[in-house]
């Protein structure tokens, strides 16, 4: 009976240890950018007043003018990413990007 029992309070211990370490692990779901579907959108982040990244109308070539599918990623401590998809005229290209911790990051439509 008594190896039953420490069998059974062992079982539960690992099963509320390994819950509570899943808990403390589990990373809050992304944030779509309502709208970033179906409409264009530019990002414009900034570092000290510079722009250090952006996806905006250049009236030129760069693949870095459309950005759609835009997502921000909890990473804890004030931290973040980004995770979208860029492009010239379609959004066609996968990107994710880490701000600075004092950079910030500006979503807008275009």
């Amino acid at each position: 009976m008594t190896k039953v029992r420490l069998a059974v309070i062992t079982a539960l211990l690992t099963s509320v240890w390994s819950a509570a370490a899943v808990a403390q692990t589990a990373q809050p779901a992304p944030t779509f950018v309502t709208g970033s579907d179906t409409h264009d959108f530019q990002i414009r982040c900034q570092q000290n007043g510079k722009l250090t990244m952006g996806i905006f109308n250049r009236n030129n070539t760069s693949d870095y003018q459309v950005a759609r599918y835009i997502s921000y990623i909890q990473l804890g401590n004030g931290k973040y990413g980004l995770d979208f998809m860029r492009g010239f005229t379609s959004a066609t290209e996968h990107e994710v990007y880490f701000p600075a911790n004092d950079e910030s990051c500006e979503v807008t439509q275009r």
